[in-house]
């Protein structure tokens, strides 16, 4: 992309994703709007909270007018979260990065299984597996990956083999 500069919405509308690329021309602008949002919509950040997931491990917040910000620090996300009560969003490159490097195999003496994120035509399916054919367990087929993430996630903490860190203390 030489010679283009990326300028991306610091505030991120809950109904649609743009990114604005702009050139070395400011007349010269394309608006690509994508399918799925960044971050966790307010249902999903729900269903990880009910799950265990400690607040303070998100990398965004949802406004109250329903936009999702971008925490610049952990000072900015603390604001967001313990004095204005708002309500903690996860992008999907932070949802992968909780995410286990490999998950034990439940008989002994197996090798470890790993995380894949597996883009079909139009959806998404999460799972772990050893290999193609040796699959320890996969989420429902979904039409963005955050929600793939959001489901194993909560089967990870289920299982226990989500990190500890991670969850809220009890």
């Amino acid at each position: 992309m030489n010679g283009v500069k990326i300028w991306i919405k610091e505030i991120v509308s809950t109904t649609n994703f743009s990114i604005n690329f702009i050139s070395m021309n400011p007349q010269n602008k394309t608006t690509m709007n994508f399918k799925s949002l960044p971050t966790t919509s307010e249902q999903q950040s729900q269903t990880l909270l009910k799950a265990g997931l400690n607040p303070k491990t998100a990398d965004c917040y949802i406004e109250e007018d329903g936009h999702t910000i971008i925490a610049r620090d952990d000072y900015d996300l603390e604001i967001a979260l313990d004095y204005r009560n708002l309500t903690p969003s996860w992008s999907l490159s932070r949802l992968l990065d909780m995410m286990p490097f490999e998950v034990p195999d439940p008989k002994s003496g197996y090798k470890p299984h790993h995380p894949e994120l597996i883009k079909l035509r139009e959806d998404y399916v999460l799972s772990i597996r050893r290999s193609t054919a040796d699959c320890l367990v996969g989420t429902h087929i979904e039409d963005n990956p955050i929600e793939c993430a959001v489901s194993m996630i909560g089967w990870l903490i289920r299982k226990n083999h989500f990190n500890k860190e991670y969850l809220k203390k009890k």
